[in-house]
């Protein structure tokens, strides 16, 4: 199934309105913000939310997922549109928690990972 046909259109929809609803506001019509919240919670187009996880990514293995489950291809050189489009809006609202695994990391590490915070994977989980 292409991921970009139905059902990954839908939770792309999903992910967006999610994203409203805990107080982010995108700036312009970019995927990037609700592929990122689908990484972080380990969404692909079939997965219900109620199955949402909380896995440890990197940037570039945010941006891998996007293109594997849902066909969006980024060049490696787009990661810095990643972090400023949504990485670091969603660590400023909370939504995500930057290295959880090694809280001393310097932030300019490229080893630099981030992880859904517990209560938005809890209200993630209650999405229909």
């Amino acid at each position: 199934m292409d991921p970009r046909t139905s059902l990954g259109l839908k939770r792309l929809k999903e992910a967006d309105a999610a994203l409203l609803a805990l107080g982010f506001k995108p700036k312009g019509h970019s995927p990037i913000p609700a592929l990122c919240l689908l990484a972080y919670a380990g969404i692909g187009p079939a997965t219900p939310w109620s199955d949402a996880g909380s896995p440890l990514l990197t940037v570039t293995q945010a941006m891998e997922f996007a293109r594997r489950e849902y066909a969006y291809e980024y060049a490696a050189n787009t990661r810095e549109t990643f972090r400023h489009g949504a990485i670091r809006p969603f660590v400023a609202l909370r939504l995500l928690v930057a290295n959880p695994d090694a809280p001393n990391r310097p932030r300019q590490s490229p080893n630099n990972r981030y992880q859904l915070q517990p209560d938005a994977l809890a209200l993630l989980q209650l999405l229909p």
